[in-house]
Order: C-alpha cells, then sequence, then structure tokens
C-alpha cells in the first residue's frame, strides 16, 4: 500500500460576495450554500513513496466556493493556481479551473518554528499570472480557535465537475485522518485584481484565519453521472 500525506500552511479568507453571485459560478448540479467564497495560499510538503524530492514541495492558491453536491456539503475550485505544471493538469483532470501561476507565500522555517510560530507579525502572500499580481494576502493572526465554529469546517472535502457531452461526470474527493494542528482567526487584508477580481466581483473579507495541519491523503470517488 502506498501511503501519501501532506502537511500545509494555510492562510484563509472568508470572502462575502454580492447577492446572486455564486450561483452563476457554480456548475451544473452543485448549488450554492451562500454567496461566500474561500480564498487559500497554501504551502504544501507532499510524503510519498512514488514522488521525487523535488515534487514533494509545492504551492498552491484556491478560489473555493461552498456548496450542496450529491454527497452533501462541500467545496468546488472556481480557480486553483499551482506553481507545478504538472498538478495543474491533475486540477484538470478533477474537474477544477486550474491555472499555472507564480506563488509566494511567507513561511518560519522548520527549525525555529517552535520558538517563533505562528507568529503574532503578519504573514503574507500572493499570486501571480502574466507578471501581474492577482491576488495578495496579508493576516495578522490571533487567539486559537476550534475549526468546527467556523466557515471552513467542510473545505477538506472539495467536488470536482467534469463535462461530458450528455451530462457532468462529479467527483468527490476528500482526505482521512485529518489533523488540523493550529487554526488561528486573524485579521486580513485582501487585494483582488485581474481574472481573480472578475471572478468574484466586490468582495467583503468576514473572517481569516492562519493554519497549520497535517492530513493523510485519502482519494476521489464518481458520485454522480456515468
Amino acid at each position: 500500500m502506498i501511503k501519501r500525506a501532506c502537511g500545509q500552511t494555510s492562510l484563509a479568507a472568508v470572502c462575502e460576495l454580492e447577492p446572486g453571485r455564486v450561483a452563476k459560478l457554480l456548475p451544473a448540479p452543485l448549488t450554492a450554500i451562500a454567496d461566500r467564497a474561500f480564498i487559500y495560499l497554501v504551502w504544501c510538503s507532499l510524503y510519498s513513496e512514488t514522488s521525487t524530492v523535488r515534487e514533494r514541495s509545492f504551492l498552491e492558491a484556491n478560489i473555493a466556493i461552498p456548496c450542496d453536491g450529491p454527497a452533501g456539503e462541500g467545496t468546488w475550485f472556481a480557480a486553483a493556481y499551482f506553481n507545478s505544471r504538472q498538478i495543474v493538469r491533475h486540477a484538470h483532470l478533477s474537474g477544477w479551473v486550474g491555472e499555472h501561476a507564480q506563488i509566494e507565500i511567507g513561511r518560519v522555517p522548520a527549525g525555529v518554528a517552535r520558538l517563533v510560530w505562528p507568529s503574532r507579525a503578519p504573514v503574507g502572500g500572493w499570486v501571480a499570472r502574466g507578471g501581474r499580481r492577482e491576488i495578495e494576502m496579508v493576516v495578522r493572526p490571533g487567539e486559537e480557535v476550534d475549526l468546527d465554529t467556523t466557515p471552513l469546517h467542510r473545505f477538506l472535502r472539495v467536488y470536482g465537475v467534469r463535462q461530458f457531452a450528455d451530462q457532468p461526470d462529479v467527483t468527490l474527493e476528500w482526505h482521512n485522518e485529518d489533523v488540523i494542528h493550529r487554526i488561528r482567526e486573524a485579521n486580513a487584508e485582501l487585494t483582488l485584481a485581474g481574472d481573480a477580481a472578475a471572478l468574484l466581483g466586490p468582495v467583503t473579507v468576514s473572517s481569516a484565519y492562519l493554519m497549520e495541519f497535517g492530513i493523510d491523503l485519502g482519494g476521489s470517488r464518481l458520485v454522480s453521472g456515468r
């Protein structure tokens, strides 16, 4: 059995959108829960027996839309940005809108993490395409909170919708034995430009978080379609 696990540091902003916006973004048969989007900037360290050392660390950013689907509540990636073209291909195969981008995220080196992390100082990152920054986020961590009390409680259940001529295939990617090491409420400054701003329209950040967690990767299963 091949074991695959992932450790992540994530900056997350919960954004309120204009009324009716989400219904225009979601592919059928997914339906809106609220006019809301989650924006993540993520630093990943992957453990996989089949991956090279170079492939084991990567950055990603996601614009996730909370939704209802054939297997209950989850999210769908209206945009999934990766600094690896190989993972962009994975995004398209998974039924998301994948984009190759330059991504930078501040992070404290592991050797001093226990002394200074999580930092009370601002932590930030950005996503750029074609040399232009489309997403910029800075979070200022505060007190520790319980994931289940936040709007992100289903963020590790991700739908994919792959369009075919007669009907879409809907998949659900999930992860097992999720361990949230820390989640801290934060104040966030968020700036959107380019395609990201056009996708979401006007946004208001209602809450933000700094998360560190480890997961044993689960898999993906077909929940509707052929």
